[in-house]
C-alpha cells in the first residue's frame, strides 16, 4: 500500500507539472513578459491550474503508481512469497482497490466542484487583470499593433499622461487611411463601456484617400486641433470582459439546477435549450466516468505490473503513458460520435471504463490462474 501510494504522489505530481506547464507557455508566459499580468497575478493564476489539470493527471498518476509499485514489489519476489503464504491476487489487489476507491471519491469532487470553480474563477481573473492597467498597452519607444486595424507610437510616458503620441488607422487592405499625431495626450478607462478614452492635445489630423495609388499625404486632408477624442474598445485587443463560460466549467450543482430548469439558462445557449440539456448530461455522466477511470485502470494495472515485475521506474511510467493514452483515446472516440439525445451519449462516455474493467478482469483471472 505504501509503495503504491508515495509512487502515485509522485507520477501524479510529475504530470501535473508537466500539464500545467503547457497552459503557462501557451497562456501566462507570454503575457508576464510583456507586462500585461504582474508577477503576483502570475502566481494566482499558476495555483488556479493546478485543480483544472487535476483531473487529469490523478487517472495517470494512480496508473504509474499501481506499476512502478507493485512492480517493484513483483520484481524483488515479493508478490511470490505472499502467494507462498496463502495470499491469493485478489487479496493482495484489495489495498489497491481501496486507494482506487477512495481516489475516484477525490475526483469526483474535484470534476464537479472543485475543477470548474477554479477554471472559472482563472478566466475571470485573468480579463479583470488585463483590464486593471490599461497604462500598460502604452509602452514608449515601439510600434504597438494591441489594436486590431491601429498602430500606435508614444514617445514617453508620464502616469497618465502621454508625450509625443503617434497613431495611423488602417484600412481594409493594411494601409494607412487616418493619421494622428498629438504633443500630449490623457488615457483614461471607462469600465461601463469597456473602451479606453484617448484625450489627444495639440495635434493635427490627416484623413488620406482610400483609392489606392493616390494614398498620397500631398493629397491628405488636413485638420489642426487643440483636443481630439479616440476612442479603443478593449474588446478589439482583449475579447469581451464577460466571461463566457464553457458547460465543462459549471460545477454540479449548476448543471442540475439547468436541467431541472430552476435557473436561466445561459445566454450563449438560449437558441438550442435541448442541446444544452443533452451537453448537461453528457458532462455530468463524463465527470462521473473520468472519476472512476482511476478504478478502471487500477483494474488494469495490478496484473500488469505483476505479470511485466519490472523494477525500473521509467519502463513502468512509460507503460502508465502508453495505456493511459489508449484510455483517452477511447474517449476521444466517443467523445467525437455526437450522437443524438434518442441514443443517450450519456451512457456512451463510461464505455471506455467498462472496456478496461473487462481486459483488467481476464488479466486479472489469468494472473490468479498462473
Amino acid at each position: 500500500m505504501n509503495e503504491v501510494f508515495m509512487a502515485t504522489m509522485g507520477a501524479m505530481i510529475l504530470f501535473c507539472l508537466i500539464l500545467v506547464a503547457g497552459n503557462v507557455l501557451r497562456e501566462l508566459a507570454s503575457r508576464l513578459a510583456d507586462g500585461r499580468i504582474s508577477i503576483v497575478t502570475f502566481f494566482q493564476l499558476l495555483g488556479l491550474l493546478f485543480p483544472f489539470v487535476f483531473s487529469f493527471s490523478l487517472p495517470l498518476g494512480f496508473l504509474s503508481g499501481v506499476l512502478i509499485g507493485l512492480g517493484r514489489l513483483s520484481s524483488s519476489r515479493e508478490i511470490t512469497a505472499m502467494k507462498a503464504t496463502g495470499s491469493s491476487i485478489w487479496g493482495i489487489a484489495v489495498p489497491v482497490f481501496v486507494l482506487a476507491v477512495l481516489g475516484s471519491g477525490i475526483a469526483c469532487v474535484t470534476n464537479n466542484w472543485i475543477a470548474p470553480l477554479s477554471r472559472t474563477t482563472y478566466k475571470t481573473m485573468m480579463v479583470e487583470a488585463l483590464r486593471d492597467d490599461p497604462l500598460r498597452f502604452f509602452e514608449t519607444g515601439v510600434l504597438s499593433r494591441e489594436f486590431p486595424g491601429y498602430v500606435l507610437f508614444i514617445q514617453d510616458k508620464k502616469g497618465d499622461e502621454l508625450e509625443g503620441f503617434w497613431l495611423w488607422e488602417l484600412d481594409d487592405d493594411k494601409r494607412p487611411s487616418l493619421f494622428i499625431r498629438a504633443e500630449q495626450g490623457q488615457v483614461e478607462f471607462d469600465k461601463d463601456r469597456d473602451t479606453l478614452i484617448l484625450t489627444l492635445k495639440k495635434g493635427l489630423a490627416e484623413r488620406w484617400p482610400k483609392n489606392g495609388s493616390e494614398s498620397n499625404p500631398l493629397d491628405a486632408a488636413t485638420i489642426y486641433f487643440e483636443e481630439f477624442p479616440v476612442e479603443l474598445p478593449l474588446s478589439y485587443s482583449l475579447g469581451a470582459a464577460e466571461v463566457d463560460r464553457e458547460i465543462s466549467e459549471y460545477a454540479l450543482p449548476e448543471l442540475l439546477a439547468f436541467l431541472r430548469e430552476e435557473a436561466p439558462i445561459p445566454e450563449q445557449h438560449q437558441k438550442e435549450p435541448e442541446l444544452l440539456k443533452r451537453q448537461i448530461r453528457v458532462q455530468i455522466s463524463n465527470n462521473f466516468s473520468l472519476a472512476a477511470s482511476l478504478m478502471a485502470l487500477s483494474v488494469v494495472g495490478v496484473p500488469l505490473a505483476i505479470r511485466t515485475g519490472r523494477k525500473e521506474t521509467y519502463a513502468n511510467a512509460m507503460l502508465a503513458l502508453g495505456l493511459g493514452l489508449v484510455y483517452y483515446f477511447l474517449v476521444s472516440m466517443v467523445a467525437s460520435l455526437d450522437l443524438p439525445a434518442k441514443y443517450h451519449p450519456e451512457y456512451l462516455v463510461w464505455v471506455p471504463n467498462l472496456v478496461m474493467f473487462v481486459i483488467g478482469g481476464v488479466l486479472m483471472i489469468r494472473v490468479h490462474r498462473h
